[in-house]
């Protein structure tokens, strides 16, 4: 394939139409392997790193190896429905195991052995997931509606319920005591959302569904005007208004912002692209000029603005270093240092501590539960800690100062109270 710039990208292929090898236009090679039935087996970059996929004779995925050598296992019941995640290096205590389509399977560990994250899964006949189990004890269990629909979330945190009109679309959301409401119009458009304290988030539309207005309380927050292509040319914010210009290939080129009172200028940017469309320059009435530089493979590598950047990338694409010599090391797309910054990690990937600072005496260090979840952040002033609810939402942040509780619309954060001190966030539907 070779762009409208003039940069080729090669393919090469074996038995049905598989790709084998794709080569960039820099030369560096990004390989596919398979097994006899057509299953990805694996992956290696252009580091020269391996992803390892393994099936098993029912091609269900039960290993992957990562390009960083995490490793993880999956179980199934004889439904093909995944019963069990064990994310780290299987044990010999933990077997693979059959189990009905009702059943969990268990993980023995012994005293002088590590503890490996794993998660069970408990489904009903139909495959629908009613409880989820992890290692370190959290468990969350689901309820359905006789169509499938999810009206219960619940675990040791928080417990959410959910309500369904008749055509499916959801008219009410209980966190605890706490309960969003929803109204819509005959086209399925949200137009209202009722929130716990009574306050009132009322949205319209075009005659094509696209979002127009959005008010609380009666009274607009913002408005927006589009072209006849539905693209946003002018938002109105109380006194503020905003206006956007494109290209014929509907690139922004233009945003200014002012003021509809004086009419002052506040923000007025121009925005200029390359051959290959990447964001070539901005012109600011206030920053001056910013141009941005790309390699062959469209990876950032110069900016030259206020603030002069460069960047340096290994071959699989991972930024090394802000400057002009590499400063930074990475190994399976985990940053291990950039500058006087070092990072550690986990088996699974996430990040346990940073060490800055001279010496690396300033240390921040990160906990997880077996979920993954960040749950404890600690440093030499304080130490922070988070909850989640069953859907994986963070509901709490508790510190030293005292407690933030978080409440959502869907998977947006939709307000955050703490103390005597409460923010609701707005969002277009």
């Amino acid at each position: 394939f070779t762009d409208e710039v003039g940069r080729t990208t090669k393919y090469e292929y074996e038995g049905l139409a598989q790709v084998k090898k794709r080569i960039d236009p820099a030369g560096q090679v990004f390989e596919y392997f398979y097994d006899t039935e057509r299953n990805l087996t694996g992956l290696k970059n252009e580091n020269g790193e391996t992803y390892q996929l393994i099936y098993d004779l029912n091609e269900n995925l039960i290993q992957e190896v990562g390009f960083d050598g995490r490793e993880q296992h999956y179980e199934y019941n004889k439904s093909g429905q995944l019963i069990k995640h064990i994310d780290g290096p299987r044990l010999p205590a933990s077997e693979p195991k059959t189990a009905d389509a009702t059943e969990t399977t268990s993980t023995t560990e012994s005293p002088d052995q590590p503890s490996i994250p794993t998660t069970e899964f408990k489904r009903n006949k139909l495959g629908l997931l009613l409880e989820k189990q992890t290692s370190d004890g959290e468990v969350s269990t689901f309820q359905y509606d006789a169509a499938g629909r999810l009206t219960e979330a619940n675990n040791n945190h928080r417990k959410l319920s959910f309500t369904y009109n008749a055509i499916g679309l959801l008219t009410e959301e209980s966190q605890d005591n706490q309960t969003i409401s929803h109204g819509y119009d005959p086209l399925g458009n949200r137009t209202s959302t009722t929130l716990p304290d009574g306050q009132s988030i009322n949205y319209r539309y075009t005659p094509d569904g696209l979002f127009t207005d959005v008010a609380l309380n009666g009274q607009l927050i913002t408005q927006v005007r589009r072209d006849n292509q539905g693209r946003e040319v002018n938002r109105i914010q109380g006194v503020v208004e905003s206006q956007f210009e494109y290209d014929i290939m509907g690139r922004l080129t233009r945003h200014r912002v002012g003021s509809r009172e004086t009419r002052q200028l506040i923000i007025q940017r121009e925005y200029g692209y390359d051959n290959a469309g990447n964001l070539a320059l901005i012109k600011d009435l206030k920053k001056g000029e910013t141009q941005f530089q790309y390699d062959a493979l469209d990876r950032l590598t110069v900016v030259n603005g206020i603030i002069k950047e460069s960047f340096a990338h290994d071959p699989a694409g991972t930024i090394l270093a802000q400057t002009d010599q590499p400063n930074g090391q990475s190994q399976g797309n985990r940053l291990l240092f950039q500058g006087d910054r070092h990072f550690a990690y986990d088996s699974r990937g996430n990040l346990t501590a940073e060490k800055r600072g001279k010496h690396g005496k300033l240390v921040t260090r990160y906990t997880y539960n077996h979920a993954n979840q960040l749950i404890k952040v600690e440093n030499a002033s304080q130490t922070t800690e988070f909850t989640y609810d069953a859907l994986g939402r963070r509901i709490s942040k508790k510190d030293s100062f005292g407690e933030t509780q978080f409440l959502w619309n869907g998977d947006v954060l939709l307000s955050e109270t703490r103390e005597n001190i409460h923010k609701t966030y707005l969002y277009e539907p």
